[in-house]
């Protein structure tokens, strides 16, 4: 089952926290222990939500299947993450 999220992602398409590049539409697999605010793939689940974690100047709507964990908050981390079309923020705020 995917998911859908928001994401921000810096001009250079890389991730603030954390060493990931990103590509349009080019799933992301994560290898290793999911922990909220430490590892895996984050993201928000309402883009009013994704506004508290404002990483970067490029403004992404997510998918996000595999693994899933959410806690109470804003937020969510999963294995598998890709990133599927760019908000124009500009026009949007």
């Amino acid at each position: 089952m995917k998911i859908k999220g928001y994401k921000w992602i810096q001009s250079d398409m890389s991730s603030m926290n954390g060493s990931q590049k990103w590509e349009l539409n080019k799933w992301i697999k994560y290898e290793g222990e999911l922990e909220l605010c430490k590892s895996g793939l984050h993201a928000c689940r309402t883009p009013l939500e994704s506004l508290g974690y404002i990483y970067g100047d490029k403004w992404f709507i997510v998918e996000a299947k595999g693994e899933l964990k959410e806690e109470k908050g804003d937020k969510f981390v999963c294995s598998e993450m890709r990133i599927v079309k760019e908000i124009p923020v500009k026009k949007v705020l």
